[in-house]
């Protein structure tokens, strides 16, 4: 284990996410905490008559496990606080095993008062054991709720507690609780929430998290508030799944291997058994829509063939289920009237010597007369449901998990770290103080795990509802795994009817039996929505500069068209791979190509700095792609550390699409369409007519994934199933052999489905 690794990862996360809002106990108890199933005067007069339960090798003991008779009430194991046990030379561990013991006779109690109850889950004092699950940590937590019959690990943790028996500053175990709850999140893929536990001394603090909050209690003290603590451990004891936080409508099929990663999932009223974790985004990022695709099967398909993907995340309230956009999609192309459209050119010369004639004209459809099935060009989406909660409706994370509690504009926050704690910025002074909470990354950007390095950005915005989203879709291969550059440049794109998708990029393109489709429409809006957010949307390297910066711009020049048509007729070489609204030039700088394509002067370190610099996977302010695509003489310099089978390719198409854009970001009326043969150039020119003339395979470049948030297992570790799971009788007959191959696809092939 290396803690420096696992400290440096919790506090990477802490300081990541949003501070915690906190809130009054009475607040947490009624709107976060399960409903409590017992009278708690009732129980708290039951633990002070007589222990209910048989201590470990103790016998009987008839003292009142909580002596009320004195001025000061205390829980009978925490007369000695234990910060007075610590200082008599107790260990951490002894000093709170007794919680073992209270929370198990507070059982006792309840199952007294009535006896049809039964405990779900119970409460274990951990030590120094690290717990099982698909992905590693070497944290240890101080105590453990598990799910009753199951063995410790990260998928039947119902919640973690930390512990300290001094009273002081309680950073250190805040840090840990809200890394337990992360990893609780990230590796039990049936959990909408989780809770938490920190106790310091006798000062208790309870914690929820889920996919839009993370909510702690104002400090109660067990001894003082007895109440209030035996209530907890009774909320807790008897909760059902949901209350505790699981989704219903998913289950795991061997729950006693953690690492093992197949459920079985409800979708449109059907079952669904997954096979394979196609793309975990939920993992790192745990706030905002935390997209997971699993590649699954129907349940009643004898031949098992897996040839669908699930999307499961989390959206908000307002957003529209992406399978309904793809019928709205899918209906107006039957209802649209193509014959508008006018003829593309028959080929460049005819658009070089008639330039001026193309103005002015209705949109070109490159693909006319050709009679296209148009239906073709978007992913075809099986299914799609908001998840219901147990009751009905939809899953919700105000509604169902808060019981409809909006947090107030005028909060207090927890200060996570030690930073946060001493800055003039304490929490003391937020309370005063109205803001919002903040959130980083930009929604839309589900790759910023794969992108460089780079401070992501942060924008302040007050907490809203998230819902759960579930979709089913065919399997396909994003653009940003094709190799083939011929494959690349043969995707295309449907542009003529008046849908924004808002996040085009290699992520959201696919190859589908042979041709390009346009997927995820979780951001899909049409020109008469009337919906309106506050939100920038798209991945940061594919962004619109004028979404990017919130500001429209304009040069207000002007350029003669003819002439600029002739130069680039006969200047091949002098454009740059404008980024927008394609995604052929971030592939282009993003990927080198694979001998014999290398010759001098090209360098491939160059190319990769510039790059990086050009798509930093970050919203970029200085909006350095605008500067490349305004100025020529950097156009030019840029463009030339592309391998020269990309530049002499592609460069006169690129140059005409540069210019047209141009045109657009200067125009004089800020309703101008874009010029009419833009499509055709993009799709026809630079795509079909030169893109595919590239050979070869794109190599991509490899980055850092975005680091803090994972540690790496010991050898002994990696790949290796526990041997206690291997002889688990509630298994099954599960072929362990044929499990560790599907194991061994998925990590070689892993790369060739849907993404999203």
């Amino acid at each position: 284990m290396d803690d420096n690794a696992l400290s440096a990862a919790r506090l990477a996360l802490c300081e990541r996410i949003p501070s915690p809002t906190e809130i009054s106990v009475s607040e947490f108890l009624s709107y976060y905490m399960p409903p409590s199933p017992a009278d708690v005067d009732l129980v708290v007069d039951k633990l002070a008559q007589r222990s209910q339960v048989l201590l470990c090798k103790q016998g009987f003991t008839h003292h009142p496990l909580l002596p009320l008779s004195s001025s000061t009430p205390n829980w009978a194991a925490y007369t000695d606080t234990p910060e007075v046990r610590e200082t008599s030379g107790e260990y951490e561990k002894d000093i709170f095993a007794d919680l073992e013991n209270i929370a198990a006779q507070i059982v006792e109690c309840c199952r007294e008062i009535a006896p049809h109850m039964q405990p779900t889950n119970e409460l274990r004092v951990n030590g120094k054991k690290t717990l099982s699950g698909h992905v590693y940590t070497s944290a240890q937590p101080d105590g453990l709720r598990v799910l009753v019959g199951m063995k410790p690990s990260w998928g039947s943790v119902v919640l973690s507690e930390e512990y300290e028996p001094k009273l002081r500053n309680g950073v250190d175990n805040y840090l840990k609780i809200v890394w337990n709850m992360h990893q609780t999140m990230r590796s039990d893929y049936t959990r909408r929430f989780v809770f938490g536990v920190t106790i310091h001394n006798t000062s208790v603090r309870m914690w929820h998290m889920n996919r839009e909050s993370l909510i702690v209690s104002n400090i109660f003290d067990m001894n003082n508030d007895y109440r209030t603590f035996a209530d907890m451990h009774t909320r807790f004891a008897f909760a059902s799944k949901d209350e505790l936080g699981y989704d219903h409508t998913m289950t795991k099929l061997y729950p006693n291997l953690p690492k093992d990663e197949r459920y079985r999932v409800k979708v449109g009223g059907e079952y669904y058994i997954t096979t394979q974790v196609l793309e975990n985004y939920a993992a790192e990022d745990n706030f905002g829509h935390c997209t997971r695709i699993f590649r699954a099967y129907k349940e009643d398909d004898e031949s098992r063939d897996a040839k669908y993907a699930i999307k499961d995340g989390w959206l908000k309230r307002d957003s529209q289920l992406e399978v309904d956009v793809y019928n709205d999609i899918m209906a107006d192309i039957d209802s649209h009237d193509w014959s508008q459209y006018s003829a593309p050119p028959k080929d460049v010369s005819d658009f070089a010597e008639n330039v001026e004639e193309w103005e002015g004209l209705p949109p070109i459809d490159f693909k006319h007369g050709t009679n296209v099935d148009r239906k073709r060009f978007f992913m075809p989406f099986i299914a799609g449901e908001r998840v219901k909660a147990r009751d009905g409706r939809d899953d919700d994370t105000c509604a169902v998990m808060a019981r409809g509690y909006s947090l107030p504009p005028r909060r207090q926050y927890l200060a996570l770290t030690k930073a946060a704690a001493t800055s003039d910025s304490s929490a003391a002074s937020k309370a005063s103080s109205a803001r919002t909470s903040q959130r980083d990354g930009v929604k839309g950007d589900e790759k910023k795990a794969a992108e460089p390095s780079a401070p992501p950005g942060i924008f302040e915005r007050p907490t809203e509802p998230r819902v759960h989203h579930r979709s089913v879709m065919l399997l396909a291969t994003p653009l940003d795994k094709i190799q083939s550059v011929k494959q690349a440049f043969s995707l295309f794109i449907l542009h003529c009817l008046k849908y924004c998708h808002r996040d085009v990029s290699p992520y959201n393109v696919f190859s589908l039996d042979g041709h390009g489709v346009l997927g995820d429409f979780e951001y899909t809006k049409h020109v008469a929505s009337t919906t309106r957010h506050t939100w920038r949307t798209g991945t940061p390297n594919f962004m619109a500069v004028e979404v990017m910066t919130g500001s429209f711009m304009f040069d207000r020049h002007t350029t003669n068209n003819r002439d600029f048509v002739k130069f680039a007729m006969q200047h091949p070489n002098s454009l740059f791979a404008i980024r927008r609204p394609d995604s052929t030039p971030e592939l282009l700088f993003r990927h080198t190509l694979q001998l014999p394509f290398l010759v001098p002067p090209y360098d491939v370190e160059v190319h990769e700095s510039k790059y990086r610099e050009l798509f930093p996977g970050r919203i970029d302010m200085a909006h350095s792609r605008f500067d490349h695509l305004k100025d020529a003489k950097t156009l030019i310099k840029t463009l030339s550390v592309l391998p020269p089978a990309c530049t002499d390719t592609v460069s006169a198409p690129l140059l005409l699409i540069r210019h047209y854009f141009m045109r657009y970001y200067q125009r004089q009326d800020a309703n101008s369409p874009l010029h009419p043969l833009m499509w055709w150039m993009i799709g026809h020119l630079l795509c079909e007519s030169r893109g595919q003339q590239i050979g070869g395979d794109l190599v991509p470049f490899t980055f850092s994934q975005r680091g803090g948030f994972l540690e790496t297992p010991p050898e002994d570790e990696v790949d290796q199933w526990d041997e206690q799971e291997v002889g688990d009788p509630s298994i099954g007959d599960v072929d362990l052999a044929t499990r560790a191959a599907d194991r061994s696809t998925g990590a070689r092939h892993g790369a060739s489905f849907n993404n999203r």
